[in-house]
C-alpha cells in the first residue's frame, strides 16, 4: 500500500513540479538579465529548437553557448518565436510546496478513511495505543507531506521552473 502511494506521489510530482511562467518584457535586456548564467531553450518560428546557456538578445541577433559543444552560436532575433529559461532553485521550492501539500492532503484522506481504532474514545490501559481517525489523518498527513515535500524538492530541482518569453506568436493553419 505504501509503495503504491509513494509511486503515485512521485509520479504526480513529475507532472506538477515543472512550472512554466509566461513573462512579458519591454526590452531584450529584460530577457538578458533573467538568462545570464542560466540554461534555456530557444524555439524558432519554424519549430526547430536549440538548448544553450548565457543567452544575449539584441534587436538584430541573438547569441548563446551551445550546451553540448560549449561553442558560441548566433541567429537572427527575428527567427525566434520564444525563449525559455530554466531556474532550478525556484523549481525546487515550487516542487517542495506542491509535494508537501499533495502529500499532506493524500495522507489526511487516508487517515480519515481508515477510521477510528476500536476503543479509541474509551479510557483504559487496553486502549492506550488506539487512535482516532483524526489522529491518523494528522500522522499520515505529516508523514506523507514530508515525503511529498522531499520528492517534490528533488523533482523540482531537476526539472526546474521555466520563465517563457514569447517574441512572436505561433501561427495557426487558418492564417
Amino acid at each position: 500500500m505504501r509503495t503504491r502511494i509513494s509511486t503515485l506521489l512521485a509520479f504526480s510530482m513529475f507532472i506538477l513540479a515543472s512550472c512554466t511562467h509566461l513573462r512579458t518584457f519591454k526590452t531584450y535586456d529584460d530577457i538578458n538579465v533573467v538568462s545570464k548564467d542560466r540554461k534555456g531553450q530557444i524555439t524558432l518560428v519554424n519549430g526547430r529548437g536549440y538548448a544553450g546557456r548565457d543567452f544575449h538578445l539584441a534587436e538584430d541577433s541573438t547569441h548563446w553557448r551551445d550546451l553540448n559543444t560549449n561553442k558560441a552560436q548566433s541567429i537572427s532575433t527575428s527567427q525566434i518565436r520564444e525563449i525559455s529559461i530554466k531556474k532550478s532553485g525556484r523549481g525546487a521550492w515550487e516542487g517542495f510546496g506542491v509535494g508537501l501539500l499533495a502529500g499532506a492532503a493524500i495522507g489526511a484522506v487516508i487517515g480519515f478513511a481508515s477510521g477510528d481504532d476500536p476503543g479509541a474514545d474509551e479510557p483504559g490501559l487496553e486502549n492506550l495505543f488506539a487512535i482516532t481517525a483524526g489522529e491518523k489523518a494528522l500522522r499520515s498527513g505529516v508523514y506523507l507531506g514530508g515525503l511529498g515535500g522531499l520528492v517534490g524538492l528533488s523533482v523540482g530541482a531537476t526539472t526546474g521552473s521555466k520563465d517563457k518569453f514569447v517574441l512572436q506568436e505561433k501561427k495557426t493553419g487558418s492564417q
